[in-house]
């Protein structure tokens, strides 16, 4: 049996080795260790709870866009092995654009504006369209979500076909599909994990000061203070939320 995670960094596990106390500077040493975010994620627990192999798909800060490109390239054959499909759904204030000077696909948040020359460089992008310019004329959180209900009805049919076992779930918000969407986990992790049933919609970037489902999740130690992903608590929880809505009557 083979379990695919696809999803943001929540799913990739960023930040999951952090302990209490450790500093900033720390942290950002091994936020991103790919061996400890396979370790101690719910993808890698589930993995090795059910002895199950294991394909990760997701990346931090990927956007849903990202993650349908990700499963069409790699779903171009059918799967030799039993295989289970785990799907996290993400911001819609995220997308991939592809840069014609760059020749590559960029990351773009449509609330952040890249001032780190690092990370992305508008000079050599454009000279004309920013994140935000482009979000206030087609950006619009409806009508993504509409698009998200028809392309989950339609990988929906796609894994049913092939007879792959697929679940999806909602990271840290609750969309409000235009359909009901077969074998979704009701409610976001966040709010399931802080028992909260707040309205608060994150976008991309963290403000605690806006959203008390992140305040109390860093006070109950599920996620961690310097980016607010989930600690290894966290983590484990998430695993029990599935284990319990999707797994524990052997549903694979």
């Amino acid at each position: 049996m083979k379990l695919v995670t696809l999803g943001c960094s929540w799913t990739y596990g960023i930040g999951v080795m952090y302990q209490e106390g450790d500093t900033k500077e720390d942290y950002e040493k091994y936020r991103a260790d790919r061996e400890g975010c396979y370790k101690y994620s719910f993808r890698g627990l589930l993995a090795e709870k059910y002895g199950w192999s294991h394909q990760n798909l997701s990346r931090g800060g990927s956007s849903n866009d990202k993650q349908f490109r990700r499963a069409t390239e790699y779903f171009q054959e059918k799967p030799i092995e039993q295989t289970i499909v785990l799907w996290g759904i993400t911001s819609t204030a995220r997308t991939e654009v592809y840069s014609v000077r760059e020749k590559k696909l960029r990351h773009w948040n449509y609330n952040s504006y890249y001032k780190d020359p690092k990370r992305f460089s508008l000079e050599k992008f454009t000279r004309t369209i920013t994140p935000e310019l482009y979000a206030q004329n087609f950006y619009d959180h409806d009508n993504e979500v509409k698009i998200l209900t028809d392309r989950m009805l339609h990988w929906n049919l796609f894994f049913e076909s092939l007879g792959i076992t697929n679940y999806w779930f909602d990271t840290f918000n609750t969309h409000e599909y235009t359909q009901p969407i077969p074998r979704l986990l009701k409610g976001d992790l966040l709010s399931r994990l802080v028992e909260s049933s707040d309205k608060d919609y994150h976008y991309n970037n963290w403000d605690p000061n806006d959203s008390r489902r992140i305040m109390k999740a860093q006070q109950l130690g599920i996620v961690n203070s310097h980016s607010q992903h989930p600690t290894q608590k966290g983590h484990r929880l998430i695993s029990e939320i599935f284990v319990e809505n999707f797994f524990s009557k052997g549903g694979f």
